[in-house]
């Protein structure tokens, strides 16, 4: 990465030491987080819509956030996910 990032030498040992800056560090993690995000909510809206209730409200956020009215290996991915995020 060319941003963020500086080089230093040891004055007794004579290696380069790298050196990012917090810009760096926001640069690679943040993609990440962008990502992660995406694909958490779009795989949580198809199961949503795949569950066994009709979509109203209040059945859309139990499945969303307890998993009922889902076959059983959907709700171990969808839990597995929510771990993932958090």
């Amino acid at each position: 990465m060319p941003f963020g990032v500086s080089a230093y030498t040891m004055p007794v040992q004579g290696y380069c030491i790298e050196k990012r800056s917090e810009l760096a560090y926001a640069m690679v993690n943040f993609p990440s987080l962008v990502h992660d995000t995406i694909i958490f909510l779009a795989t949580s809206l198809a199961f949503v819509s795949n569950s066994y209730r009709g979509l109203t409200l209040k059945n859309s956020l139990r499945v969303l956030i307890f998993g009922q009215f889902l076959p059983a290996f959907s709700r171990s991915v969808l839990r597995d996910g929510q771990l993932y995020y958090l």
